[in-house]
């Protein structure tokens, strides 16, 4: 997949309008590769944070809620990614 080849092991979900909805990782996709499933089907929800929050506020949320992955977003809409790798 396009994904593992550029670095990328997980992505965010947006609506149509940019907002975003969930989150979605290419082990979420290999295990459902061959199934009928859409992408809502295997998101999950996101975990994100203002794009004004300090570092360490968003390493301890990573911490807490357990995830390698943190969506930033201003006015609820994607600005970045903050991976721990």
């Amino acid at each position: 997949m396009g994904m593992v080849r550029r670095g990328i092991h997980g992505a965010p979900v947006v609506d149509g309008g940019g907002r975003l909805v969930g989150m979605v990782s290419f082990m979420d996709l290999k295990r459902r590769a061959g199934e009928e499933r859409t992408v809502s089907d295997v998101m999950w929800p996101a975990v994100a944070v203002d794009e004004g929050a300090p570092v360490q506020d968003v390493a301890a949320k990573m911490l807490d809620e357990k995830v390698r992955r943190v969506v930033v977003v201003h006015d609820g809409k994607v600005a970045g990614i903050v991976s721990a790798t």
